[in-house]
């Protein structure tokens, strides 16, 4: 089982505290790094993959200073950046032959390799494809597929599916899903429902520190009870947003069914409905704004 841990880390530029003091523990399996912006997260990611230097505290792999491990850590790191980074004038192949190089693979190794991440993400068919003619979700697609190309110990996927649509969002989230049986997997992402069924915990960060941790079915315990739906008309939204945390709208034949949050009692036009992840991440940010 392998083990990142991360030990009162801060990161200040200047007089700004982007970190915290965040000591958090990782092992195998997938963790949701979520928050508003400016909560941390690229912060915290950009330490791990040594992107950037820290101001304070430690990061472990498997009990070892990853200053010290240097290279040796470097090469079991995975990272998929929030930016599509890549050269649209490579095809496919081009460019994966170009970043196993960067990476040190062993020169036998890298056809053989770059076939088979090509077929875990779909893209074998169009390797010789020119990058610029790919969709947002196909370039996402290439970027995890470079990202497995050392077979990484820790893979950590910045915003993965934003500005994808539907149907490309589910296909990296069971990509994602497949990669996290045998990795420390830590996506971070603003699209909470993304992460919400495949995420066995969730790391909820704001101004800088760890505020929530858990499984997703502890955290929304939090909420239990306290989320509601009901049908009203169009005149009453205005009301409901000031008075109540209004975390869903959605047409009906009837007016305007809402979703909201609150503590009061029941009323007879009015049902207890499951919280989820977007409930909880709402909540979360009105009691600490």
């Amino acid at each position: 089982m392998n083990k990142l841990e991360i030990i009162n880390l801060a990161k200040k530029y200047g007089n700004k505290t982007a970190l915290n003091n965040f000591t958090y523990t990782f092992e195998n399996g997938l963790y949701g790094l979520i928050g508003p912006n400016g909560a941390g997260k690229s912060t915290l990611m950009n330490i791990l993959v040594e992107g950037i230097s820290k101001t304070n505290g430690d990061v472990l792999y498997n009990g070892e200073k990853i200053e010290k491990l240097g290279k040796e850590y470097r090469n079991i790191i995975g990272y998929v950046p929030q930016q599509q980074g890549i050269y649209n004038n490579f095809s496919a192949e081009d460019f994966l032959n170009y970043m196993a190089n960067l990476k040190g693979l062993n020169k036998k190794d890298i056809s053989s390799k770059i076939k088979e991440v090509l077929e875990f993400v779909d893209l074998y068919g169009v390797r010789k494809n020119k990058l610029d003619g790919f969709s947002g979700g196909m370039k996402q697609r290439i970027l995890i597929a470079q990202a497995l190309l050392n077979n990484p110990e820790i893979l950590i996927l910045d915003e993965p599916t934003a500005g994808l649509d539907p149907k490309e969002r589910i296909r990296i989230r069971n990509l994602i899903a497949r990669i996290s049986m045998n990795k420390i997997v830590i996506i971070s992402t603003h699209i909470v429902s993304d992460i919400e069924f495949i995420a066995g915990n969730i790391v909820f960060l704001y101004g800088g520190e760890l505020i929530r941790k858990g499984s997703p079915k502890e955290l929304l315990k939090e909420l239990e009870n306290q989320v509601f739906e009901k049908i009203i008309s169009e005149e009453q939204v205005e009301n409901y947003n000031e008075k109540f945390l209004v975390s869903g709208l959605m047409s009906a034949s009837t007016g305007i069914k809402i979703r909201y949050i609150d503590n009061d009692k029941l009323t007879d036009d009015e049902y207890a409905v499951e919280p989820n992840l977007e409930d909880y991440y709402l909540y979360i940010e009105k009691i600490k704004m």
